[in-house]
């Protein structure tokens, strides 16, 4: 009677052991993800500006059945279309964008860079 209790005593001393042992495993592994998180946070409060961290933040979404972040998508599915949107005009009457500037120039008969094709319908 006094071995089993002995034995019994033995057995109760390693499952303890090992308990203590995997609860400093999982508090070693906390302390490691919490440090690799801040240094995560130091790095987004000091190198991305705030509008960017913002425009991101809004576009998290967390997926619980794959239990992960994912992002919202840029353009809205309608009836998931595989339509791209229509590209806006850029000049009336002109090809292509022309700038503010390349306008002045071209109002004034300036330099030959800053020509620009009319469209051609």
């Amino acid at each position: 009677l006094y071995a089993k209790l002995q034995c019994i005593k033995a057995e109760i001393k390693d499952v303890n052991d090992e308990h203590v042992r995997s609860r400093q495993e999982l508090e070693q592994t906390q302390n490691e993800l919490t440090r690799e998180l801040k240094f995560k946070y130091l790095i987004i409060e000091n190198f991305i500006p705030p509008e960017e961290k913002n425009k991101i933040m809004n576009r998290l979404m967390f997926d619980p059945e794959e239990d992960q972040w994912k992002f919202k998508p840029l353009v809205p599915d309608k009836g998931k279309s595989s339509q791209m949107k229509k590209r806006p005009a850029s000049a009336v009457g002109y090809k292509r964008p022309i700038s503010q500037y390349a306008r002045v120039a071209l109002s004034m008969g300036a330099h030959s860079r800053y020509r620009v094709s009319p469209l051609q319908s």
